[in-house]
């Protein structure tokens, strides 16, 4: 494996007295022609004062010994080294290995096939970014790389696109720019201005170029300058053309200063900045509600001038018309407009896209309630929401369900309904798609509570439950006297109005499932009952059918002995919501029964 080019300046140190570690593993002595000889062991004489020994040796134990290399006296007499260990210059270490194939090149044994410094010979050192493999140099960096020294490291670079090596090691690019093929330069969609690189699609300082700066408040867009908000570039400046005396209407049309002035992008008599004489008075066209935008135009009922533009008075949320509930019941009819009117309220998943206004009404107990916008001149789509403005789930509403058949002449007219909690609701009048404005008219119904109010709306051809009439009486239907009843139970359905296919009935003619008594209970619990039937129309606030004994049909009790059985076929309620009561005329509480219903429903599949 090839190192990075560091230099290693450890030496190998010899094991023995005065020789050199051979590189294949055995000592030598330079002689004379500097080449190894053998130590000679006589050399050492003995004199009668006892052992004379060389300079550099010390006697130990009756022998001349070098401290500086003896294992056994390593630094002094008796200091042995441990096994395995050598004695080097006077101090114990561990060996030195010497793996063949080495080459003593002057500073110890190396590997000439690895070493940087002697790569394939003694000498023979790698230059810097390359590295010895097998006895030669070779390039350490990879491919187009380049090996460059930084803190003291080598680190291997690409100089073709490194920003701070761009063309060259420690090259670095200017901030902002890029390296692409060794050289410095702005990066894709930039363009160089002077010391910056910058884009002159949106920089408004170098605007489609370096030389073109683009005048206070204006916008680069696109390479091009722009004015925002509906203000126009005249004269290097960003300019309200409604207003604006020098260019009043378009760039470059001034009004004759100071007879004139620029109102609306018109150029008016001098009646005061701001005005103009409409019919012998001065008058402002943006506020003015007989003169909106130009003189003579005179906003209608429900609308207001508004920079000139006459606008819904309801336009927005917090602007909501309050409507008041008849004081002798019936719906709430009222009409507006949503031309020029903006849209608020965005509600997902709700196909009103067009412009809105918004109503609100209050309900003091829970109760169904219904919206329409029927006899309008253009495709409406209705939502509501809750006081706060969330929307209602399940109450936006296109198209109605109904055609044109009862009161409805157009199948893009709105409607929708439910059952609601006491509390303030808001309503949202506007379009299905943004073009869709005109003409409106709204009807907002609720159903009031009788007796026991089944919430479940009533549709298709069904059966109540086996259902006991309990209670006090608290309403008398008007086909009965005296007027005396019990408590009473009220279904509700809706309907487009007009149509007369509705049945309702507890006759034992009608009922054709025999799961249960098929009728009323004459006697239970020692009294007898008489059931009394009646429609109540939300629309008009008023009872639209009512029966008492039907003896056209088999109307008899569970006894026969009454015909009096109550029956309503073809009764028609009035558009909207409708209330179905049955009641009891002889009073008291305990009336069992079955009541058979056929309710045509509103074709949901139109509705969105």
């Amino acid at each position: 494996m090839l190192k990075r080019h560091v230099r290693d300046s450890g030496w190998m140190m010899a094991a023995l007295t005065l020789g050199l570690v051979a590189c294949d593993g055995g000592t030598t002595s330079p002689g004379d022609d500097g080449g190894p000889v053998t130590m000679d062991a006589g050399a050492l004489a003995e004199t009668d004062a006892g052992l004379a020994c060389r300079a550099g040796e010390t006697e130990c134990d009756g022998a001349c010994v070098d401290t500086d290399e003896s294992p056994d006296h390593c630094g002094a007499c008796g200091a042995s080294c441990a096994a395995m260990e050598v004695c080097d210059s006077g101090a114990c270490r561990a060996p030195i290995e010497c793996d063949a194939p080495r080459v003593d090149c002057g500073a110890g044994c190396t590997d000439t096939s690895s070493d940087d410094d002697h790569c394939g010979g003694c000498g023979a050192a790698c230059p810097f970014g390359r590295g010895c493999a097998e006895g030669a140099c070779v390039d350490v960096c990879d491919g187009a790389e380049t090996a460059c020294e930084i803190g003291g490291s080598l680190v291997c670079v690409d100089t073709g696109s490194d920003p701070a090596h761009c063309g060259g090691c420690g090259a670095a690019c200017a901030l902002g720019e890029a390296c692409s093929g060794g050289v410095c330069g702005c990066a894709a969609e930039t363009t160089m201005c002077g010391a910056s690189c910058v884009d002159t699609a949106t920089n408004p300082s170098f605007c489609g170029d370096c030389d073109t700066a683009c005048p206070d408040g204006a916008l680069c867009d696109s390479g091009g300058c722009a004015c925002a908000g509906g203000l126009a570039l005249c004269d290097e400046a960003c300019v309200n053309t409604d207003v604006d005396d020098a260019h009043c209407g378009a760039c470059g049309r001034g009004c004759a200063t100071p007879a004139e002035t620029c109102v609306a992008g018109e150029c008016v008599s001098a009646c005061g900045a701001g005005t103009v004489e409409c019919a012998g008075t001065c008058t402002n066209l943006s506020v003015d509600d007989g003169n909106c935008g130009r003189c003579g135009n005179s906003c209608g009922a429900g609308t207001s001038c508004e920079v000139g533009t006459c606008r819904p008075d309801n336009d927005r949320f917090a602007d909501a018309t309050a409507l008041t509930w008849p004081s002798g019941g019936g719906e709430i009819t009222v009409t507006g407009t949503t031309v020029n009117g903006a849209r608020d309220g965005m509600v997902a998943g709700c196909e009103a896209n067009g412009p809105n206004v918004w109503y609100r009404f209050t309900l003091t107990e829970r109760q169904p309630v219904w919206v329409d916008t029927a006899g309008s001149s253009f495709d409406t789509a209705v939502y509501l929401t809750d006081a706060a403005g969330v929307p209602l789930r399940g109450w936006c509403n296109d198209d109605c369900g109904c055609g044109t058949t009862g009161e409805f002449s157009r199948s893009v007219e709105s409607c929708a309904w439910g059952v609601l909690d006491p509390g303030t609701y808001h309503v949202s009048v506007g379009g299905f798609v943004a073009t869709s404005t005109g003409e409106f008219t709204l009807h907002v119904q609720r159903l009031s509570r009788v007796g026991r109010l089944f919430e479940s709306r009533m549709v298709g051809d069904d059966y109540t439950g086996r259902e006991r009439l309990e209670g006090a009486s608290s309403t008398d239907g008007a086909c009965y006297s005296p007027a005396m009843s019990s408590g009473e139970d009220q279904y509700w359905f809706v309907g487009c109005g007009g149509t007369r296919d509705h049945l309702f009935s507890t006759c034992p003619a009608d009922d054709s499932a025999f799961f249960y008594d098929p009728h009323w209970d004459i006697e239970h619990a020692g009294r007898v009952f008489d059931p009394v039937m009646y429609v109540r129309s939300a629309q008009s606030g008023a009872e639209a059918a009512c029966n008492d004994d039907n003896v056209g049909v088999d109307c008899y009790d569970t006894s026969e002995r009454m015909n009096h059985g109550a029956r309503l076929d073809g009764a028609s309620g009035g558009r909207g919501l409708n209330g179905v009561i049955l009641d009891s005329r002889t009073g008291g509480s305990g009336m069992r029964y079955r009541m058979r219903y056929v309710v045509p429903d509103i074709d949901v599949s139109t509705r969105r």
